[in-house]
């Protein structure tokens, strides 16, 4: 029995992986920006409204970066007191408002990311 090895496959196989890199990254980093903003905006809605002030403070913002091999959507409110109302305090009960909103989108943001990166990959 002869067992025979070229390693120009794999030099081809590797070359061709390197081409759909470049292709998935941004359709993926594109679906976890928009992802975001559809939690962003799905915590605004669930957001107690007392003032207005916790719901107009909930934003994404989204960071790419490793080029194009990392993205990074970070959702929440920049009022300081966002994170008392989420998860409550000693005096307060919790009134949870971003995990029901991640939870909400997370399967269309999971079935968008799959489809984006099925599309540049297989065209």
């Amino acid at each position: 029995m002869t067992v025979h090895w070229d390693g120009s496959k794999l030099v081809a196989l590797e070359q061709d992986l390197a081409g759909v890199s470049g292709r998935v990254a941004p359709a993926v980093a594109k679906a976890i920006k928009d992802g975001g903003e559809a939690i962003a905006k799905r915590a605004k809605e669930l957001a107690p409204r007392r003032s207005g002030k916790l719901r107009r403070s909930i934003n994404s913002t989204f960071v790419a970066g490793g080029g194009g091999s990392e993205a990074t959507a970070e959702i929440g409110p920049t009022a300081f007191y966002g994170r008392f109302v989420e998860h409550g305090t000693s005096r307060m009960s919790p009134r949870p408002y971003l995990a029901p909103a991640a939870d909400a989108e997370s399967e269309a943001i999971t079935e968008a990311i799959a489809k984006a990166a099925a599309e540049a990959f297989f065209g």
